[in-house]
């Protein structure tokens, strides 16, 4: 569960109250599970593999604003026992489309029809699209007849574009590569394994995902009652601004304020020598539903990925007035999601 406080000063003034929120904001993030991965494959045949199965690119626990331009890497090693004979040992690996079926821009999806487009790329700029089947990277090097030889790869990915209008919830996209081995058999450490044919190696796995947190922010406006008068009522508004990730439940309770004996539908803004001046915070214009902060008495809603505005209802009844002066308040906000 996650909290988010505002004080609020609530001020009057003869022969006018006024009511301030002051922010304070706490952020913090919903454990989410964690991207989940395939499992392991059995090893092909031969004497050389691949590792890890999958290869994991993560881009791990992101806000939706972090999402567009975030990096990740992912690595393998192709491994090639002792006991070859041969000098060289060389690599071909190809890797899918995956899920979106597109080789420029990938899509990691969350099961419910939302998707973040993606790529995977050569280089850590991120400037040479990898583009699946139709590609392939080569690796070759000398090999060690009493201690084998290790090849080392590197998938690097970046999340394109991204819509604040996401809801929470985790994203990935798994992709089912392939590689073919040159040197089981004797290689001369030149040719192209991927022209020039070779043995069919381990599958290449790719596990890509992301998790994308919920998150809320809040902000608020000041409350300006206007001339409070012992003999009329008088009203005001202030505007409460929620912004939450899309789909996400949250609830916004008010305190009953500082004042002495003060409760949720009667509060005190307090003035010159203790003196008092009653009024009300409600959720509805006609002043019916009192705005609290205790069960039945917050106001719910739920994200859509973009601002939404709340507004606070103040009500003061007419009442003996006090000494001139300013006559404030103190209100926390209570955001939950």
């Amino acid at each position: 569960m996650v909290k988010t406080t505002l004080a609020a000063p609530v001020s009057a003034g003869p022969p006018s109250a006024s009511m301030k929120f002051r922010q304070t904001t706490l952020l913090a993030a919903l454990p989410l599970l964690a991207v989940c991965l395939l499992p392991e494959t059995a090893r092909a045949g031969g004497s050389c593999y691949l590792s890890p199965k999958p290869v994991t690119l993560s881009f791990g626990r992101l806000g939706v604003s972090d999402l567009q331009g975030a990096t990740t890497t992912g690595r393998f090693t192709e491994t090639c026992l002792q006991g070859l004979q041969t000098d060289f040992v060389g690599v071909c690996v190809k890797i899918g489309t995956g899920g979106s079926g597109a080789e420029f821009s990938r899509t990691m999806k969350d099961g419910r029809g939302n998707s973040i487009a993606y790529g995977l790329y050569h280089d850590p700029q991120a400037t040479i699209p990898w583009l699946g089947d139709s590609e392939t990277i080569f690796l070759s090097a000398p090999y060690d007849k009493m201690n084998g030889a290790s090849l080392q790869g590197t998938v690097y990915a970046k999340i394109l574009s991204a819509t604040a209008s996401l809801p929470a919830g985790e994203y990935r996209d798994d992709i089912a590569g392939a590689t073919v081995v040159a040197g089981e058999t004797g290689y001369d450490g030149v040719s192209n394994v991927c022209l020039s044919g070779g043995t069919p190696g381990d599958a290449l796995l790719l596990s890509v995902g992301v998790t994308l947190q919920a998150s809320c922010m809040i902000s608020a406006t000041d409350m300006i009652f206007p001339a409070a008068s012992p003999t009329a009522s008088v009203r005001a508004t202030s505007a409460l601004t929620v912004a939450c990730t899309k789909d996400t439940p949250y609830e916004v309770g008010l305190s009953s304020g500082a004042g002495v004996s003060a409760t949720w539908t009667v509060r005190k803004l307090t003035g010159p020598g203790g003196a008092r001046v009653d009024y009300g915070l409600f959720r509805d214009a006609a002043h019916a539903l009192p705005w609290g902060d205790d069960a039945g008495l917050r106001l719910s809603g739920v994200g859509v990925g973009r601002p939404q505005t709340l507004t606070v209802y103040g009500f003061a009844p007419p009442q003996p007035i006090g000494p001139p002066g300013l006559y404030s308040d103190t209100i926390n906000v209570t955001l939950t999601y």
